[in-house]
């Protein structure tokens, strides 16, 4: 069994980093989508225009566990170990 230790060494920057590049896409995400509300409010010629160009804008749905799992499992497959990690 390996120890908390061993398993950090092993997996633990690689996981870190894996994570911080899901947050920064998501954190994208959500600044794009911002950028388009702000945009649609600037154009809006009345209350009912805002009201439309607002429904327009795309849904930002919730993440599941697994589209969680997927993309990290997508970003670990893009990384390579540090040099330091093989000894």
């Amino acid at each position: 069994m390996s120890t908390r230790e061993e398993l950090y060494r092993k997996f633990g920057p690689m996981l870190l980093e894996a994570l911080t590049m899901i947050i920064m896409s998501e954190v994208n995400v959500l600044r794009s989508w911002i950028s388009d509300f702000k945009s649609e409010v600037a154009t809006a010629t009345s209350l009912a225009d805002l009201q439309s160009r607002i429904a327009s804008l795309p849904d930002t749905p919730d993440r599941t566990v697994q589209q969680l799992v997927d993309a990290i499992d997508t970003e670990l497959s893009g990384l390579s170990k540090y040099d330091w990690m093989d000894s």
